[in-house]
């Protein structure tokens, strides 16, 4: 039975070119186009089957990076909300420096955000602040000289702000426009840092995760 490999021969003289040489050329049989058919179709298969690898890939390392963004260690308990408010504003009371952490701190660092790059540290009043990035995300941490974390403060999307405190900032400031939405976490509250602006009006307000209106700073 002839297929697609027999459809295309030559016949020549003596492995010369002469004027005789005639190529001849049978038509395609109903066979040999399933088979160029199926040929094409595997090729086409192929490609479909390495974008769906490389689309399952993308999802994969999407998911390892939004696990790794969401990271959330526990505030150290040693201290009130009360005296960690204290000793935050005591932080921006006076002018900070770039400073090496001490191993000490540097530990406790490094065990509650394991994942960190582009680390910065800086020191005031005895409080050091390190700033710091997981993966895209801008992150900022304070501790005491012991290490104990007291508070840190992550960049979020807008569009992940709940709606109750949504609600909150369209009430506390109408006609405002969300310009920059961070999460954080100090002592024993947990809430959101949202940027507010209406023409050059600009708030910084504090809000707990409940909606609860915290307190505000004029930028």
């Amino acid at each position: 039975m002839k297929t697609l490999f027999d459809s295309l021969f030559v016949e020549k003289s003596n492995g010369r070119s002469t004027d005789s040489d005639v190529t001849f050329v049978r038509p395609l049989s109903g066979e040999d186009r399933i088979i160029r058919y199926s040929l094409k179709n595997c090729k086409k298969m192929n490609l479909i089957m390495k974008f769906l690898t490389t689309v399952s890939v993308s999802i994969v390392l999407f998911a390892c990076s939004h696990t790794v963004v969401s990271q959330t260690p526990a505030i150290s308990v040693v201290y009130t909300d009360e005296q960690i408010d204290a000793m935050i504003e005591s932080y921006h009371a006076a002018s900070d420096r770039d400073v090496i952490a001490p191993e000490v701190i540097s530990r406790a660092f490094v065990g509650h955000f394991p994942n960190a790059r582009d680390i910065d540290w800086e020191v005031s009043n005895n409080i050091y602040k390190v700033d710091f990035d997981i993966r895209v995300t801008d992150y900022e941490a304070w501790y005491d000289a012991s290490g104990n974390l007291l508070m840190y403060i992550f960049d979020v999307r807008v569009s992940s702000l709940p709606a109750v405190v949504k609600n909150a900032v369209s009430q506390k400031y109408p006609k405002f426009r969300i310009d920059d939405v961070e999460k954080f976490y100090q002592g024993s509250v947990a809430g959101y840092k949202v940027k507010v602006e209406k023409g050059k009006i600009e708030y910084e307000a504090w809000f707990r995760e409940d909606g609860t209106f915290i307190r505000e700073r004029l930028d």
